[in-house]
């Protein structure tokens, strides 16, 4: 909408370009096959990075053969 009221987009192209500015879109935020940096901040979140996020499977089976529960 800012397109055409900017006057970028013409009211006849809506359509025509609505695509174009949704393909957009989902390229930057939807496709999961764009690369990432796993040392990258994310947003909100005090410093925590996506590397953070990551589950370490053997630590989990470690503690649990300590005898710690996971609820």
């Amino acid at each position: 909408m800012l397109a055409v009221i900017e006057g970028n987009v013409p009211i006849n192209a809506i359509e025509e370009q609505g695509r174009r500015f949704g393909n957009q879109a989902l390229q930057k935020f939807a496709n999961a096959f764009t690369t990432k940096s796993l040392d990258n901040d994310l947003p909100g979140h005090d410093g925590l990075t996506l590397l953070d996020t990551l589950v370490d499977e053997s630590s989990s089976i470690w503690l649990e053969q300590m005898g710690a529960t996971i609820h």
